[in-house]
């Protein structure tokens, strides 16, 4: 799924897509990375990288699907 269909910012409407699709397994590459923008824009950090992954591990425990999450920085700073 692209952004446009699974938004992390937005982790009550994580849910319902995820279990209408079943998957067996879903990777989560998503991530707030604009570090010096996460300070002014604590509520979207927090969506994205905390609240967002959390609503999509559960929805995968609802269904038992396994959950492959990671995040990278690779702006080099």
């Amino acid at each position: 799924m692209e952004r446009d269909q699974l938004d992390l910012g937005d982790p009550g409407e994580v849910r319902p897509p995820v279990v209408a699709m079943r998957p067996r397994v879903v990777i989560n590459a998503g991530a707030y990375t604009a570090v010096d923008q996460a300070e002014t824009e604590r509520e979207a950090a927090f969506a994205i990288n905390r609240d967002g992954p959390a609503a999509l591990a559960e929805a995968c425990h609802e269904i038992g699907a396994a959950l492959i999450h990671f995040s990278e920085d690779i702006s080099g700073h």
